[in-house]
């Protein structure tokens, strides 16, 4: 998982995550079984206001935006 443990729950480390599993797999790491971002139609997050919420913005832990997603993805599919 990303954004707990070993991104310090925050969601921007998350990238630098994604390239340590790349490397690992390079190396030759059979390990790697998954992968877990925190990740939403928009970056950040939202305290919960019924009549005042932002649509694709999380009201739990902080995520990364699709458009932040998307390349990570793209990476990971790389080393599959």
């Amino acid at each position: 998982m990303c954004s707990h443990g070993n991104s310090q729950k925050n969601p921007q480390n998350q990238k630098q995550v994604i390239a340590s599993i790349c490397d690992a797999i390079t190396s030759g790491s059979t390990s790697i079984k998954g992968v877990m971002l925190e990740s939403n139609l928009l970056s950040g997050r939202q305290d919960f206001h019924p009549t005042n919420m932002e649509y694709g913005r999380s009201i739990t832990d902080a995520c990364l935006s699709l458009d932040e997603t998307l390349p990570l993805l793209e990476q990971l599919n790389q080393y599959h």
